[in-house]
């Protein structure tokens, strides 16, 4: 068996970096002009990461300044509190505390 060194995304994707070795080839480049699209950028899916959201409105708060939690309303139909560092920079919060005064 063999330790190959992977790149980091083969890692996030579940690759295992130890092979036994008669899975082993030598590595022949690849001709990109009859092969295009073989880069392994090309084929790894995008990087890892949580699915956003797009934010309708925000609903009410409770507490003061950067201690307030927001009741957001996504477009989804969902509604969470979610904490003021985490949407501070959204342009709802700022219609929403603007309406407030």
């Amino acid at each position: 068996s063999f330790h190959v060194k992977l790149p980091d995304s083969f890692l996030q994707h579940g690759v295992h970096p130890v092979f036994h070795s008669l899975l082993l080839r030598v590595h022949v480049p690849n001709d990109d002009c009859r092969f295009p699209g073989q880069l392994d950028t090309q084929l790894q899916e995008t990087p890892l990461a949580e699915p956003q959201w797009k934010v309708d409105s925000i609903l009410s708060h409770h507490g003061p300044g950067e201690h307030a939690t927001f009741w957001v309303k996504w477009t989804t139909g969902d509604m969470t509190w979610m904490a003021y560092s985490e949407v501070s920079d959204l342009p709802c919060v700022t219609k929403y505390l603007d309406l407030l005064g």
